[in-house]
């Protein structure tokens, strides 16, 4: 029922602090247009719902990589995905994991330009970008759920 579907996209966006609801919204909202009528999820399925996401969201927010940005966790987790999607889903599931804890790390060099940390400026270099942050943690947490399910 696409309008219940609506419903759970609105409530984790206005559930979550700040502009990151909006942006999860925006990210599970592009993985549910991508999985519409898929009643199995493989990891090309997945790698090719996560991009039609991402894509969204960067086109949305007008964000880019490089920015110091959830985007440069997610982008990397795609490549990863994409690339990896002939695997198993928990392999692929992992390869995007470990790719988006990478880009996670790779913001800690990065100046914000984008979101609230921009305001710092060059202070906001030496610290992870937040929701980069996030995402790696989402991301394990997927990886984690798809290996329990796949010994089953």
């Amino acid at each position: 029922d696409k309008s219940h579907s609506l419903g759970r996209d609105r409530l984790l966006a206005s559930s979550m602090g700040g502009a990151i609801g909006p942006i999860y919204g925006l990210f599970f909202a592009g993985i549910g247009a991508g999985l519409k009528d898929t009643e199995q999820v493989d990891a090309g399925i997945l790698a090719a719902s996560m991009a039609l996401a991402v894509r969204k969201l960067m086109r949305v927010a007008k964000v880019q990589p490089g920015e110091k940005t959830i985007v440069d966790a997610m982008l990397p987790a795609c490549e990863a995905m994409r690339v990896a999607e002939c695997s198993s889903l928990a392999k692929a599931v992992q390869s995007a994991c470990a790719a988006a804890e990478e880009g996670a790390q790779k913001t800690i060099t990065m100046q914000a330009t984008k979101g609230r940390a921009r305001f710092l400026k060059e202070k906001s270099i030496g610290y992870r970008d937040a929701g980069a942050s996030s995402f790696a943690l989402y991301m394990a947490a997927l990886r984690d759920a798809v290996a329990e399910a796949e010994k089953e």
